[in-house]
């Protein structure tokens, strides 16, 4: 697992490995403005794929070193917008405009068959969710202390999109968490999927496996903590037409399926599936029913 993927979830001290920065990167890395080589189509195009993750992944380090610096409240890095806008930024304008239109696969549209491409979006979206998680746990705590549901209670919706909440206040700060927050649930809902057609064509090829199933089961915690939250859960929609029950019953499916495919190879990934088992009990009991669409799936069905 990364080292700063571990310094995001884990309040440790870091180890200093950042520092090194002088590491040669292999033959055959494009910088940012080189061309493929029309006379190696194969290796150019692997190479290309290969130096897109390569600038991700030293942005996302950056990202997480930033979001979450070590012995800094959570929500103190939630509340600061300029560094949020910021990497948001960097991330846009940096990284995703980088890309040729070709291998743009950042879209919220039908998650891509081809494995490299699957690896940049699952990346994108695993970027952008930890630039904005913070926002869904500050918006959380706002809720439980009954000041979120107040400025809900008032004004006008702001557009925020297809799922927008009923009511919220126009240029407020709690206007900025919910919509912070909502790109944060939208993220997780396309990083958790990012793979999921690659899974159709071939045994799934990551670098880390266990990195990425654990990481699925992380998003998956914070989204049943939104799906239970009255302010947060409408965010919770996979297409427009999805209510928020019909995507948490297929994300826990097809997450549960692929953690238990997985068990023979480690124990921990087993207990991960366990317990979404028993999560998903737990927030479907005694809920009223509301109308369900069904989900398809080429992967799980």
């Amino acid at each position: 697992m990364p080292h700063s993927d571990i310094l995001a979830e884990i309040d440790l001290p870091p180890s200093g490995i950042r520092r090194i920065e002088d590491v040669a990167y292999p033959d055959g890395y494009f910088p940012e403005d080189a061309q493929p080589d029309p006379n190696l189509p194969h290796r150019s195009e692997v190479m290309r794929f290969y130096s897109y993750q390569l600038h991700l992944r030293n942005l996302l380090d950056c990202i997480q070193l930033e979001v979450y610096p070590p012995g800094m409240e959570l929500t103190d890095s939630a509340k600061n917008k300029t560094l949020r806008d910021l990497l948001h930024e960097w991330l846009e304008t940096d990284w995703r405009s980088a890309l040729p239109p070709e291998i743009d696969c950042t879209e919220k549209d039908r998650p891509p068959r081809d494995i490299n491409q699957a690896r940049l979006r699952g990346k994108y979206f695993g970027a952008l969710y930890i630039i904005h998680r913070p926002m869904v746990h500050y918006a959380l705590e706002l809720e439980s202390k009954g000041e979120l549901n107040h400025y809900l209670a008032q004004g006008e919706a702001p557009n925020f999109g297809a799922m927008a909440p009923p009511k919220t206040p126009i240029n407020s700060f709690q206007g900025e968490v919910l919509n912070s927050a909502r790109i944060a649930i939208e993220a997780a809902i396309q990083s958790t999927q990012a793979f999921d057609e690659a899974m159709t064509m071939k045994r799934l090829i990551v670098t880390n496996i266990f990195g990425t199933a654990h990481a699925q089961f992380g998003n998956m915690l914070i989204l049943s903590a939104v799906y239970r939250s009255k302010s947060l859960k409408h965010f919770i929609s996979s297409t427009p037409s999805s209510s928020p029950k019909t995507t948490m019953t297929f994300l826990f499916k097809r997450t549960i399926h692929f953690l238990k495919t997985l068990t023979p190879i480690s124990a921990t990934l087993g207990h991960d599936a366990r317990i979404l088992e028993c999560l998903q009990r737990y927030i479907f009991e005694n809920e009223e029913d509301e109308p369900m669409e069904v989900a398809t799936s080429t992967s799980f069905g």
